[in-house]
């Protein structure tokens, strides 16, 4: 992990008084939840399932495919997922159990680039979008249930210009997350909201008049 990403997670971490779990130095950008199977390097063995499943082969460069308990059943599935595929979860027969579509192309520097199962049967993706000069990466959470699985958030965290990055992070808590938005001085709250099925953005109370 470089030290920007380093003292970013430290302010995280304090902000969030959960300093007891360390984030990943394969997904840096989330913290306080255990990464239980991460994939950050494309395998020709992904592109070859990718192309099984209906992709072409262009789409299927760049796959991930991590393999753990994301139901919360006991049961292992196999999730996979590039740029061009999309992402698809297959139960332990192999069967496509969810699916969410290829995304749209930005630049050259598209791309999938880490896939993991966190504690609490969560799903992350870093996705990579852009060219090579700018380009930002977005960390969604992801939850598989009866409908497939379920956004939860998406939120950009870290974005690069030219020479230049800024990194910003997700601290997850019981039903709560602090997200800091790249280059961001300051963190902002988000709760799950069990009606819309996701975490919402609680607005910024003003301070107090003396």
């Amino acid at each position: 992990m470089t030290p920007v990403r380093i003292a970013l997670c430290c302010s995280l971490l304090a902000a969030a008084a959960c300093g007891n779990v360390a984030p990943s130095s394969q997904l840096p950008w989330l913290v306080g939840v255990q990464v239980l199977a991460l994939s950050d390097s494309p395998t020709e063995a992904a592109a070859h399932d990718a192309i099984a499943l209906g992709a072409s082969d262009e789409a299927a460069y760049g796959a991930l495919e991590v393999r753990g308990d994301l139901a919360g059943d006991g049961e292992p599935e196999r999730v996979l997922a590039s740029y061009g595929l999309g992402i698809v979860v297959l139960d332990a027969a192999g069967h496509s159990i969810a699916r969410v579509k290829p995304l749209a192309r930005e630049g050259s520097a598209d791309g999938v680039v880490a896939l993991a199962i966190v504690e609490r049967s969560l799903l992350a993706v870093a996705v990579q979008a852009g060219g090579h000069r700018e380009s930002e990466i977005t960390l969604s959470l992801y939850r598989l249930g009866d409908h497939g699985l379920q956004l939860l958030v998406a939120l950009p965290v870290e974005e690069h210009d030219g020479d230049a990055t800024r990194i910003g992070g997700i601290v997850m808590l019981p039903g709560t997350l602090l997200y800091r938005a790249p280059g961001a001085a300051a963190a902002t709250t988000w709760r799950y909201d069990a009606r819309h099925l996701r975490y919402l953005e609680l607005p910024v109370q003003p301070a107090p008049l003396h």
